[in-house]
This record gives C-alpha cells, sequence and structure tokens, in this order.
C-alpha cells in the first residue's frame, strides 16, 4: 500500500510541475544568409541553397531568391541558375565535374551584399566490403554492416525494397541512413543515442555511396552532429551556434567532396 501511494505522489508531482515556456531567442546580430552547397566529382548540377535565417522555434526558412551565384576553381568560372520550382535553391550546369585535390570558391551577391566561402576537395578512400547479416529477431530480415571508415566521411545508404510490396506500403519500403566517421573524439559522441536501425528483406537494393571530408567540413559536421543526432546521449553539450566560415555575415557550409558509389542487391543467406 505504501508503494502504491508513493507512486501515485511522484505521478501527481510530476504533471503538476508542467509549465508553460517562451524561448527567448536571440534575434539580434542574426547572420544575413544561411548556405548550404557542395561540388563534388560527380558529373551532374551541383546545388547550393540560399535561405534567410529564422527567428522561431521550428520556423519554415524563406529562401534567399534573385542572387548571383558562382563557383571558381580560379581558372573557370561555373554560374549557377536559380530553379524556377524552388525559389532560393541555385544549380550548375549537368556536364560540370569536380576535380580531387581542387580547392573551389563559392561567390554569392545577394541584395548587394557579397559572401565568399573556399572549400577543398581531398580524395576519398574505397568503400569498405558490402557485408550484411541475419537478424536474430527475426531470420527473414537483414542488416548492414559496419560503414565506419578511418578517415574523415560520409556514407549515405539507401535502401529500397519498394518493388517487393504493394503499392500501398512503398513509401514504407525505403529507407535511407547517414554514417559519419570523424577523426575527433568527442564524449558525447562515444555515448550517444543508438542509430535506428534499417531492418530489409532479401531482394531489396542497397546503394551506398561515400563522401570525403576536409578539415573544415568535419569541424562543421561535428558542431552539427552534437545539435543534432548526438543529442540526448548520457554527455549532452550546451546548445551552441553551428560553426561557418563565410564572409559577410553568413553561416552554413560549402564543401567539396571526393565520391564513390556502389549498387547492391540482397541475396538470402543460409
Amino acid at each position: 500500500m505504501r508503494k502504491l501511494a508513493t507512486f501515485i505522489f511522484i505521478l501527481l508531482l510530476l504533471f503538476s510541475c508542467e509549465e508553460k515556456i517562451d524561448w527567448d531567442l536571440n534575434t539580434r546580430n542574426l547572420p544575413l544568409l544561411v548556405i548550404e552547397g557542395m561540388i563534388s566529382n560527380e558529373r551532374k548540377p551541383h546545388r547550393v541553397i540560399l535561405s534567410k535565417p529564422v527567428t522561431k522555434l521550428n520556423e519554415t526558412p524563406e529562401p534567399a531568391e534573385g542572387a548571383i551565384v558562382a563557383i571558381t576553381d580560379g581558372t573557370n568560372i561555373f554560374l549557377l541558375s536559380e530553379d524556377a520550382r524552388n525559389p532560393g535553391t541555385y544549380y550548375t550546369d549537368s556536364s560540370i565535374q569536380g576535380v580531387t585535390g581542387q580547392t573551389y570558391y563559392l561567390y554569392i551577391n545577394w541584395n548587394n551584399r557579397e559572401f565568399i566561402d573556399s572549400a577543398y576537395m581531398p580524395p576519398v578512400e574505397p568503400l569498405k566490403p558490402f557485408i550484411y547479416r541475419k537478424t536474430q529477431e527475426n531470420p527473414v530480415f537483414y542488416l548492414l554492416g559496419d560503414q565506419a571508415s578511418s578517415e574523415p566521411s560520409i556514407v549515405k545508404v539507401y535502401y529500397d525494397w519498394s518493388h517487393l510490396v504493394n503499392e500501398s506500403l512503398k513509401e514504407e519500403a525505403m529507407a535511407l541512413s547517414y554514417y559519419y566517421s570523424l577523426n575527433t573524439i568527442d564524449v558525447n559522441e562515444m555515448f550517444k543515442p543508438d542509430q535506428e536501425k534499417v531492418y530489409f528483406p532479401a531482394g531489396s537494393v542497397v546503394f551506398r555511396k561515400k563522401f570525403s571530408v576536409s578539415a573544415k567540413y568535419q569541424n562543421f559536421l561535428r558542431s552539427m552532429l552534437m545539435e543534432t543526432e548526438w543529442k540526448g546521449g548520457v554527455f549532452d553539450v550546451l546548445p551552441a551556434s553551428i560553426p561557418g566560415s563565410n564572409q559577410g555575415r553568413a553561416v552554413g557550409i560549402f564543401s567539396a567532396s571526393s565520391v564513390v558509389s556502389d549498387t547492391n542487391l540482397i541475396y538470402p543467406l543460409p
């Protein structure tokens, strides 16, 4: 009886302590522009997204339209065009292909303000051998092996088994995972929350894409992960701004990555 009374008391205490909180966000000295862009060694349209900073939690960013955007390697200049269907999103020509070992410069002129950033494209190591295993919970499904690398990198993994299910279930038969490998040692990374596991059946197609990461890009990723995927672990950090290196009061990142990829079909294991 005493245990029941104690349990009820704790419940009443928890629910009686609810209080509405109005966040006092510091909107003074906000950056003028948020930049997200990348060039890679793939021959394709390369994208730069420009938006205005937000002043409220969960607010949808307003696109920064009408900017002049260009990428140069110091010799060639690649002008980007704004996507008419997605204002604030700018693309290079589809024939542009970056070169490993090259430094690229991003130039933006928006509202008569100039923003400049640079990015070095480091080489990328080959992907790990493709390994998957049966799950103990249900042998019908499989899990992908470890994707961690010894060098700073990002591995992006697409899973697709939509061709195996009914039309109504196709959206639920696809998944996307990111695996970050950084050469920094952070306590909150070591004790980060477990990443959600993706279970997939035989017959699935798994597409892997690995991006090289420069020292500057790694610094950005580390700060971003501490505010997102690494939060909620045993050792959390106080919220802070994600660093950016763009001149002209802008935040975000312009990066350059070498890329390797492969496509794999999941065969049943004995």
